[in-house]
């Protein structure tokens, strides 16, 4: 089973957003990426999709939980 979240700090220069996708088994960040936009295109599916390619096991039984969040 893999989580997703994406979380955001506050620089100087604006926001930055960090999106991450956790399998629950192992405890390990599987992929995660910085964005300064918080678009769908752009961060979460982005890194879902990074997480699919590099992974080198079978998907076929993969959960992937992701909260409603405020974003």
């Amino acid at each position: 089973m893999w989580v997703a979240d994406i979380t955001f700090v506050r620089t100087w220069q604006g926001f930055c957003y960090t999106a991450f996708v956790t399998d629950v088994c192992t405890r390990k960040i599987v992929v995660w990426a910085v964005s300064a936009t918080m678009r769908t295109e752009d961060l979460p599916v982005q890194v879902f999709n990074h997480a699919v390619w590099q992974s080198n096991s079978d998907l076929s039984e993969l959960v992937h939980h992701s909260d409603p969040g405020s974003q």
